[in-house]
């Protein structure tokens, strides 16, 4: 099957962008140095195409009735302007997606992950059948992130906007919609114009920093090559895994699935359980939150700076091998890794790992490639930023 392309593959590939297949398209996973754009995400900003995110248009005069139902969090008090995390879940409690639920003046965005969108639209469709509620999912709009403690500074020294308090978000989880950006001339570039459809204070690496719907390919190069030229890094898939890593953000595939509860992942906080109308999967939440489940979502970092990669075993070390008398290999095998990486923040490696619920306080070791690194349970996230204004 032949890849997709985002309307930004030809600065991609003018910057010398390795290019890699993901969810269906062909994306960056670093410019030059990973690990460069991970710390420049950190201490100033980077800059990232995320135009295969698949942005959906949500109307109708049933539009909030059908999200209410389909949707395990409170839709209805959602103000215009405001932005929420939350999942869509199957009948048995699993995790179809996660997506971000933008409330505007008439009517909803939704974004999801691009390799859900097919299973998403289907799913939308029938459940919503003879409804006055329309999903139209956009195509050629172009998704930008710029994330970092510099990035409002950046935005703004680039972007004139008549009214930049209404233009630019000042909350998290707020958005600004039909913003007219226009960029000063400058010594290398020209005056020039661009139309976002938002821009919101939201993203995906434990960062302050903004999302922006643009409405075509060209555009979003242009507004690209302006935020690069004030000072931002482009900054790739492997920065970006790595740096939700350490925020502990869940990616799917990974820590969510069809299979998992919200509450093992630790996501209650992104439901409203008791809520009414019934939404789907509710009954199989409410049952979770009052007996548990069988494993839960824990962070680890390693003793050893060996990098421990999804599926690696996850063994609880027994009394008799606390006590200096069993062989390591005695132990018992509570979970496994979802994900791990040498954090390029902290200096050692951190795992994301599902472990029995009757195991939790270990003492644990993780298998990489047949040795077992003695871990420990780190409360998460394992990185938090420092509040920016």
């Amino acid at each position: 099957m032949s890849l997709l392309a985002t309307p930004l593959l030809e600065i991609h590939e003018r910057l010398g962008a390795r290019l890699v297949p993901f969810a269906g398209y062909r994306m960056p996973v670093f410019y030059g140095s990973q690990l460069e754009e991970h710390r420049a995400v950190r201490t100033h900003a980077g800059l990232f195409d995320v135009s295969h995110m698949a942005v959906c248009a949500i109307s109708g005069e049933a539009a909030t009735d059908a999200l209410e139902r389909l949707l395990p969090r409170a839709v209805t008090p959602l103000q215009p302007g405001r932005a929420l995390y939350t999942l869509v879940l199957n009948e048995a409690g699993g995790i179809r997606d996660d997506i971000l639920l933008y409330r505007r003046e008439s009517g909803f965005w939704l974004i999801c992950n691009a390799s859900n969108t097919d299973k998403l639209k289907a799913y939308f469709a029938e459940a919503t059948a003879g409804e006055d509620v329309n999903f139209e999912w956009l195509e050629g709009y172009a998704l930008l992130a710029l994330q970092g403690p510099a990035a409002r500074s950046i935005l703004e020294s680039c972007v004139e906007l008549p009214d930049s308090a209404r233009g630019i978000p000042t909350k998290r989880f707020t958005f600004t919609s039909n913003v007219a950006l226009a960029f000063p001339q400058s010594d290398t570039h020209p005056a020039t114009t661009a139309a976002a459809e938002f821009i919101a204070r939201t993203g995906y690496t434990g960062e302050d920093g903004f999302e922006l719907l643009v409405t075509n390919g060209q555009a979003g190069c242009t507004v690209f090559e302006r935020l690069i030229a004030h000072g931002a890094t482009p900054a790739g898939l492997g920065a970006r895994d790595t740096l939700r890593l350490e925020a502990a953000l869940p990616l799917y595939g990974h820590e969510l699935d069809e299979t998992t509860s919200p509450v093992a992942a630790g996501l209650s906080t992104f439901l409203t359980p008791d809520k009414t109308p019934a939404y789907v999967g509710k009954a199989a939440v409410q049952q979770a939150h009052a007996e548990g489940t069988e494993h839960q979502l824990i962070g680890l970092t390693l003793s050893e700076k060996s990098i421990p990669r999804a599926g690696c075993a996850v063994f609880r070390t027994n009394a008799s091998l606390e006590q200096g008398t069993a062989a390591s290999n005695e132990a018992i095998q509570v979970g496994h890794v979802t994900s791990g990486t040498l954090s390029p923040t902290l200096g050692y490696p951190i795992a994301l790992a599902y472990v029995a619920s009757d195991a939790l306080d270990g003492p644990f070791e993780v298998d990489i490639r047949g040795r077992r690194i003695p871990a420990t349970r780190t409360p998460l996230p394992f990185y938090r930023a420092s509040k920016t204004p």
